[in-house]
């Protein structure tokens, strides 16, 4: 993954901390950064390294793959089990959220999970509940409906659902 792509992600993440502190989730950790693409195929070659089929996100109307590494600090480390947050890569599934991010930001980090367990802590309005790349998922709704985007992870059980 080249430095300009990870330090974009590192960017993104450090952008969304007042956000999160803001949706009362300033203790919520990052459990994925979602890069929007418009081509799945390529992202995955310029990224490099493996990445697994993911279930689909029906909120944000996309089709994901996982990195099996994690980035942390400025470089790509992996197994990515207890190292820090995910990249999914996302190409939209069909005109929704994923769609007008990218016709509005264009290609790059555009969303973050997080783990948080209390969704009623939460000072924002959130989304039903529904299927995610990391399993059941609600987003935190009040923002434009282009992103970027913060979505809730009911119990990240650790593993990749199928």
């Amino acid at each position: 993954m080249s430095e300009d792509r990870v330090a974009a992600i590192h960017r993104f993440v450090a952008g969304i901390l007042a956000e999160r502190a803001a949706a009362g989730l300033a203790d919520a950790s990052v459990l994925g950064v979602g890069w929007a693409t418009v081509e799945l195929d390529r992202a995955q070659a310029e990224f490099g390294g493996d990445f697994e089929a993911a279930a689909d996100d029906l909120i944000l109307n996309a089709w994901c793959r996982i990195a099996g590494v994690a980035v942390a600090g400025r470089a790509v480390v992996g197994p990515a089990a207890d190292v820090g947050p995910r990249l999914v890569l996302m190409e939209p599934s069909t005109e929704g959220r994923l769609a007008a991010m990218l016709a509005r930001h264009g290609e790059g980090p555009l969303i973050v999970w997080l783990e948080a367990g209390l969704a009623n802590a939460v000072q924002r309005p959130l989304s039903r509940l529904s299927p995610g790349p990391f399993g059941p998922e609600r987003l935190v709704l009040g923002g434009p409906f282009w992103g970027p985007h913060m979505l809730l992870v009911e119990a990240w059980p650790g593993t990749i659902p199928p």
